[in-house]
Protein backbone atom coordinates (compact mmCIF):
# COMPACT_ATOMS: atom_id res chain seq x y z
CA UNK A 1 0.00 0.00 0.00
CA UNK A 2 1.55 2.98 -1.06
CA UNK A 3 1.81 6.30 1.34
CA UNK A 4 -1.17 8.37 -1.12
CA UNK A 5 -3.35 5.12 -0.15
CA UNK A 6 -2.88 5.38 3.58
CA UNK A 7 -3.26 9.00 3.27
CA UNK A 8 -6.70 8.47 1.26
CA UNK A 9 -7.74 5.72 3.61
CA UNK A 10 -6.74 8.01 6.46
CA UNK A 11 -8.77 10.91 5.30
CA UNK A 12 -11.60 8.57 4.52
CA UNK A 13 -12.12 7.38 7.73
CA UNK A 14 -11.63 10.73 9.81
CA UNK A 15 -14.63 11.88 7.12
CA UNK A 16 -16.45 9.27 8.47
CA UNK A 17 -16.17 9.59 12.01
CA UNK A 18 -17.05 13.99 11.99
CA UNK A 19 -20.18 12.61 10.26
CA UNK A 20 -20.71 9.88 12.77
CA UNK A 21 -20.03 12.62 15.45
CA UNK A 22 -21.85 15.20 14.03
CA UNK A 23 -25.09 13.40 13.76
CA UNK A 24 -24.78 12.02 17.03
CA UNK A 25 -24.38 15.05 18.65
CA UNK A 26 -27.27 16.42 16.65
CA UNK A 27 -29.92 13.51 17.80
CA UNK A 28 -28.36 13.81 21.34
CA UNK A 29 -29.57 17.80 21.15
CA UNK A 30 -32.96 16.93 19.59
CA UNK A 31 -33.52 14.63 22.21
CA UNK A 32 -32.51 17.02 24.62
CA UNK A 33 -34.60 19.88 23.49
CA UNK A 34 -37.65 17.85 23.28
CA UNK A 35 -37.38 16.21 26.63
CA UNK A 36 -37.51 20.09 27.71
CA UNK A 37 -40.16 20.94 25.58
CA UNK A 38 -38.08 22.98 23.40
CA UNK A 39 -38.89 22.00 19.92
CA UNK A 40 -42.04 23.05 17.80
CA UNK A 41 -43.32 20.70 14.87
CA UNK A 42 -43.87 21.80 11.49
CA UNK A 43 -46.25 21.35 8.79
CA UNK A 44 -44.35 19.40 5.64
CA UNK A 45 -44.65 22.66 3.43
CA UNK A 46 -42.91 24.83 6.39
CA UNK A 47 -44.63 27.76 6.43
CA UNK A 48 -44.09 31.42 7.27
CA UNK A 49 -46.44 30.37 10.62
CA UNK A 50 -44.47 27.66 11.69
CA UNK A 51 -41.49 29.88 11.69
CA UNK A 52 -43.91 33.02 13.59
CA UNK A 53 -45.19 29.53 15.91
CA UNK A 54 -41.27 28.75 16.56
CA UNK A 55 -40.45 32.43 17.32
CA UNK A 56 -42.47 32.19 19.34
CA UNK A 57 -41.91 29.31 21.58
CA UNK A 58 -38.31 30.05 22.62
CA UNK A 59 -37.05 32.77 24.38
CA UNK A 60 -35.08 35.88 23.06
CA UNK A 61 -32.73 38.42 23.79
CA UNK A 62 -32.30 42.26 22.55
CA UNK A 63 -29.50 44.13 22.28
CA UNK A 64 -28.89 47.78 23.33
CA UNK A 65 -30.29 49.17 20.34
CA UNK A 66 -33.70 46.85 21.14
CA UNK A 67 -33.01 44.89 18.55
CA UNK A 68 -34.41 41.07 18.71
CA UNK A 69 -31.55 38.40 18.37
CA UNK A 70 -32.86 35.52 16.84
CA UNK A 71 -31.81 32.37 17.55
CA UNK A 72 -29.90 30.14 14.83
CA UNK A 73 -31.35 27.02 12.63
CA UNK A 74 -30.32 24.35 11.91
CA UNK A 75 -31.83 21.96 9.15
CA UNK A 76 -30.79 19.84 6.28
CA UNK A 77 -30.54 21.34 2.60
CA UNK A 78 -33.76 20.88 1.66
CA UNK A 79 -35.29 22.08 4.40
CA UNK A 80 -33.15 25.49 4.57
CA UNK A 81 -34.57 26.08 0.89
CA UNK A 82 -38.27 25.69 2.47
CA UNK A 83 -37.22 27.94 4.94
CA UNK A 84 -35.56 30.42 3.20
CA UNK A 85 -38.66 30.74 0.98
CA UNK A 86 -40.67 31.16 4.13
CA UNK A 87 -38.38 33.61 5.65
CA UNK A 88 -38.93 35.89 2.48
CA UNK A 89 -42.84 35.79 2.98
CA UNK A 90 -42.29 36.76 6.88
CA UNK A 91 -41.46 41.08 5.17
CA UNK A 92 -45.17 40.69 3.68
CA UNK A 93 -48.70 41.14 5.49
CA UNK A 94 -49.78 39.25 7.65
CA UNK A 95 -46.96 38.04 8.72
CA UNK A 96 -45.12 40.83 9.08
CA UNK A 97 -47.49 42.15 11.29
CA UNK A 98 -47.80 38.83 13.03
CA UNK A 99 -43.64 38.85 13.49
CA UNK A 100 -43.68 42.43 15.15
CA UNK A 101 -46.40 41.89 17.42
CA UNK A 102 -44.30 38.84 18.65
CA UNK A 103 -40.87 40.72 18.99
CA UNK A 104 -42.92 43.39 21.03
CA UNK A 105 -43.96 40.59 23.61
CA UNK A 106 -40.66 39.06 23.63
CA UNK A 107 -39.20 42.85 23.60
CA UNK A 108 -41.44 43.69 26.50
CA UNK A 109 -40.90 40.73 28.49
CA UNK A 110 -37.26 40.55 28.15
CA UNK A 111 -37.45 44.34 28.89
CA UNK A 112 -39.83 43.43 32.49
CA UNK A 113 -36.70 40.27 33.23
CA UNK A 114 -34.16 42.77 32.85
CA UNK A 115 -35.41 45.56 34.92
CA UNK A 116 -36.38 43.48 38.03
CA UNK A 117 -32.60 41.57 37.99
CA UNK A 118 -30.48 42.15 41.03
CA UNK A 119 -27.13 43.39 40.75
CA UNK A 120 -24.63 41.96 43.21
CA UNK A 121 -22.16 44.57 44.69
Amino acid sequence: MSMKDIFERYLETAEKMGKDIELNSLQELSDKLTEKGQTTSVSKSFTPDDILKAIDSVALSFDENGNAQLPTIMAAPETADKFSEAIVKLDEEPYLSKFREIIDKKRKGWNDRESSRKLVE
